[in-house]
């Protein structure tokens, strides 16, 4: 699972960001007892929404749109 933030029609990977958002992701893959690939597709904590362009069958991204200059 990758998470990215878009910026001024930049995709790039802020770290920080990222580790907050895996470890929301691993709270609601645990609270909702997710047990299937298919269902980690639902997360949307965060302002992350999964992309199905950048994402492939072993690759999932979650873009989170950046408002602010990075």
């Amino acid at each position: 699972i990758h998470f990215r933030q878009l910026s001024s029609g930049v995709i790039k990977n802020i770290a920080f960001n990222s580790k907050r958002a895996r470890g929301a992701a691993v709270e609601q893959i645990i609270r909702n007892k997710i047990d299937t690939l298919g269902e980690i597709k639902t997360f949307n904590e965060l302002d992350y929404k999964f992309n199905s362009e950048l994402s492939d069958e072993g690759n999932y991204y979650f873009v989170k749109q950046n408002n602010q200059n990075l």
